[in-house]
């Protein structure tokens, strides 16, 4: 998959149109799909208004879609950095002193609050999808039918 596909993809993901991608960023209508491959400028202005697309993703094919969040990211989701002085008490059970111990769990929360974003995002992207094949499965069916009854007059005025 080429880099123009896989900002295809992410649009897609997003839920966003093309459309707004274009105009959010001033380019011309059509100026992505009308293309074949996207210009380094553009790609440039997409990757510093879109930034959370991976570029490992992006131009590797490594990784997820979505780079993880990073400080700036966190504190904006609610994740509060805690400020805990060094501290020298040690818990034998564990091996750690108590600060260290907290160190583990404040990462251990952003993990799991970021596996917990990227199941949601891709939830969501999942249930658009579904509800875009039920859209379109409710056009066939109402199409068939609309075949059938056209068959079924045609056979009578024969």
């Amino acid at each position: 998959m080429n880099v123009k596909d896989k900002i295809l993809e992410y649009i897609e993901y997003k839920g966003i149109t093309l459309y707004s991608v274009e105009k959010r960023l001033g380019w011309s209508h059509y100026s992505v799909m009308g293309s074949k491959s996207i210009k380094s400028e553009r790609l440039c202005e997409f990757i510093r208004v879109y930034d959370d697309i991976s570029l490992d993703w992006l131009f590797r094919d490594e990784g997820p879609m979505l780079r993880e969040m990073g400080t700036k990211d966190r504190v904006e989701a609610g994740v509060k950095e805690i400020d805990i002085k060094e501290s020298r008490e040690f818990d034998p059970d564990s091996g750690l002193t108590v600060s260290q111990i907290e160190k583990l769990d404040r990462e251990f929360q952003i993990i799991l609050l970021n596996a917990t974003k990227a199941f949601s995002d891709r939830i969501e992207h999942y249930k658009r999808k579904l509800s875009k094949l039920e859209e379109e499965l409710k056009y066939y069916k109402e199409y068939n039918k609309a075949s059938e009854n056209i068959s079924e007059n045609a056979k009578r005025t024969v």
